[in-house]
């Protein structure tokens, strides 16, 4: 007998298909754009797979949608990339959805399309023990973790910086970026995306 799928892990999968399929994108050229393996994205979208970090932001990447768009809850038919307003919170009966893999992970808390057309996105963040490079983000996207336990090394690749539980860092994070920690360390890091042609005033 197979085991149970997770309803959080199906509810992911299905945003990554409908991201797909919305670019017109077949299950090979995507999972060739990203580098990743066709079985394992066909696991992903229909929830046989836990995502990580690093193949959800290569997806992403790929399909230029933000992270939210694969976490967040909200069930409208427009991807949170094209809302007024991005959903947050669990799912219903459920926990909120977490990604991880490696020694980061993270839980969407929050995203919202605000007046301007900005996509901000809100995530309750743990680092370590360990190291892990994030891709680049799109051009204007910007970062700024709160730490709030333990230390933690974050930043540019090559510019990073070292704060402590009560700090902040903030950076442009349209190339490669650090996030480190030698004894682990928990932070809250909101993302704020640029606007979109049209999201204003939505």
């Amino acid at each position: 007998m197979s085991a149970a799928i997770d309803p959080r892990m199906l509810h992911v999968g299905n945003r990554i298909r409908t991201h797909r399929q919305g670019a017109g994108l077949s299950l090979t050229g995507l999972a060739t754009a990203a580098g990743i393996g066709k079985g394992t994205l066909s696991e992903l979208e229909h929830g046989q797979r836990n995502p990580t970090l690093e193949t959800l932001y290569a997806v992403a990447g790929v399909l230029g949608v933000p992270l939210a768009g694969f976490v967040s809850t909200d069930d409208g038919h427009q991807p949170v990339a094209s809302q007024a307003t991005g959903g947050a919170g669990p799912l219903p009966g459920d926990g909120a959805i977490s990604v991880g893999g490696g020694p980061v992970s993270a839980r969407l808390l929050e995203a919202r399309r605000v007046a301007d057309g900005s996509l901000i996105e809100v995530y309750w963040l743990t680092i370590g023990p360990g190291r892990r490079v994030s891709p680049a983000h799109g051009r204007g996207v910007a970062e700024r973790l709160v730490l709030v336990g333990g230390e933690a090394e974050v930043g540019p690749e090559g510019w990073a910086k070292r704060i402590k539980a009560g700090q902040a860092l903030s950076w442009e994070s349209s190339g490669r970026h650090v996030y480190s920690s030698d004894v682990g360390a928990e932070g809250v890091l909101t993302i704020i995306n640029p606007p979109i042609p049209g999201a204003a005033g939505r």
